[in-house]
């Protein structure tokens, strides 16, 4: 049993700079709006999309903060796994306010659509995060 203990590497841990955290969590759906309005897909995407990206990415991404150095390329598949969520939230939603068959059709947008935008805004934030963050939160525990 002594031997389990020896072998497994501590991970590292890191603190979470909260002013940080937030203001990269707010924004990164802002800053790629802002980018992209012209398209103004980005735009409706964050009126659309952003109570599910602060719903289920927001835990995920202070979670991920917490173990791994931020990186687009880290935090844009932490997106995509939040993202595996906002289906299941949005027909949640849905079944309250409407059929089931509306229900499914907006879950399947907001997915698809979940599908570019979250991890791009996941990746940003970390980006964000890293340039926003302080000196004292940026070494492991």
């Amino acid at each position: 049993m002594t031997e389990i203990c020896e072998i497994s590497a501590p991970q590292n841990r890191y603190l979470v700079d909260p002013v940080a955290f937030f203001a990269a969590l707010v924004l990164a759906p802002l800053l790629i709006a802002l980018l992209g309005f012209w398209l103004l897909i980005p735009v409706f995407a964050v009126v659309l999309g952003g109570l599910p990206y602060l719903l289920a990415g927001g835990p995920l991404l202070a979670n991920g903060l917490r173990y791994n150095e931020p990186s687009f390329y880290a935090f844009a598949g932490i997106g995509l796994l939040a993202n595996m969520a906002t289906p299941f939230l949005v027909f949640l939603f849905y079944m309250v306010n409407s059929q089931p068959v509306d229900a499914l059709n907006a879950a399947v947008i907001y997915f698809a659509f979940g599908l570019i935008f979250a991890p791009l805004w996941s990746g940003v934030f970390a980006v964000l995060y890293r340039k926003f963050r302080r000196q004292f939160y940026s070494h492991p525990l």
